[in-house]
């Protein structure tokens, strides 16, 4: 005999299931964290540090700002000896921002101060001529007058974008 069925209980009618605040928040933390790992990859790649190599990274945080759910991902995807917070800028570190976080990664002894002060020299170098280029567009009149006004906008984050990357490269620099 077959049992009565409930239509509550048939998948075809039931309501679609509604996301929670914290799926959200989680999800967005998880973009936080995918651009972390990125990041530290990237900045390895750059300064010719081995992926086998342990390294440590510092994010500037209060305690109660940091949720833990994701740090032994980056711990293992990163290959790191430690993930701490810190209260304060770590000198002789290499800095990177994702979203509103900023990550300290201290060098390590594989790591050429000489050659990282010229690298860096050369990307200020390109950003200063970057400003420059930008900030030339923006004074030219008829280019304000004729352009649409996303593109005067977009114009002008390139130059906020620039400005910024210029003072956290003097920075480093200064902290090398």
């Amino acid at each position: 005999m077959l049992k009565e069925r409930d239509d509550k209980d048939c998948i075809i009618v039931a309501e679609w299931p509604k996301s929670s605040v914290s799926a959200n928040s989680i999800l967005q933390m998880f973009d936080v964290v995918a651009e972390t790992i990125t990041q530290v990859r990237n900045i390895r790649k750059s300064k010719n540090i081995s992926p086998k190599e342990k390294i440590s990274l510092f994010l500037k945080s209060k305690q109660e700002d940091k949720e833990n759910l994701f740090d032994e991902t980056i711990i293992k995807l990163c290959n790191l000896d430690a993930f701490k917070l810190t209260d304060e800028k770590i000198d002789n570190s290499i800095s990177f921002l994702v979203k509103n976080f900023e990550f300290y990664i201290p060098f390590s002894a594989s790591i050429n101060i000489a050659e990282e002060k010229e690298r860096i020299a050369k990307e200020l170098d390109y950003n200063k001529g970057f400003l420059k280029s930008v900030q030339v567009k923006l004074a030219n009149e008829r280019f304000v007058q004729n352009a649409k006004p996303e593109l005067i906008e977009l114009e002008r984050k390139k130059q906020a974008d620039a400005e910024a990357k210029i003072k956290a490269l003097e920075e480093q620099l200064k902290a090398l």
